[in-house]
Formats: structure tokens, sequence, C-alpha cells
């Protein structure tokens, strides 16, 4: 399980009396740094991921439409399969955007 900026927080390093070790003043400011780099990281991971849950969603959705779009015209076009071809164009571009706004974000978590 990935270390929490709570768990940074709470860490803690013994000393030792006439021993070489760690300056606690270095050691304590190095763990505020983490703990705020940690935590930072954190929220834009969370709010990466809610955003990817909403183009998921909004993908699911542009496909429904399109769907029942592609449905209607058969039903009332004259020009039978072709407006079917039209309609499954536009799902795929549709489709191919939204998976490339997904890759950005996706590519955008690394950073």
């Amino acid at each position: 399980m990935p270390l929490t900026p709570a768990e940074v927080r709470a860490a803690t390093f013994s000393t030792r009396r006439f021993r070489l070790g760690y300056d606690v003043d270095e050691v304590d400011q190095f763990l505020d740094q983490v703990e705020g780099d940690l935590a930072q990281l954190t929220s834009e991971l969370r709010i990466a991921r809610d955003a990817e849950s909403i183009l998921e969603s909004q993908l699911e959705q542009m496909v429904i439409r399109v769907d029942l779009l592609e449905k209607a015209s058969r039903e009332t076009s004259p020009l039978g399969d072709r407006s079917n071809v039209d309609a499954g164009l536009v799902r795929e571009k549709l489709r191919a955007l939204l998976l490339e706004q997904l890759a950005l974000l996706d590519r955008a978590d690394y950073r």
C-alpha cells in the first residue's frame, strides 16, 4: 500500500547520544517537504481520476446518442445504408477524440 501524507507526518526517528546519527532538524525538514509533495501528488491524482471518470461517462453517453441517431436515420432516411455508414463514422470519430483526451489525461498523471 502506498505511503500516505499522514504516515510521513507521523514518522519518528530515534536519536543516539554520543554516536554519529542524523540531524533531527534536517530529517524533520525533509519529511515536511516529502509530506507536502506527497499531499500535492495525491490531490492531483484524485483530480485526474475524477476527470477520467467524467470523460469515460461522457464517452458512454455519446456512444448511446450516436446509436440512437444511427437508428433514427435508418428509420427515416431514404438513403438507407449510406446514412448508417455516416453515423458509424461519426461514432468512431467521437470515440477517437475522447480516447485521445483520456490518453492526454493519463500522461498528465505521470508528470
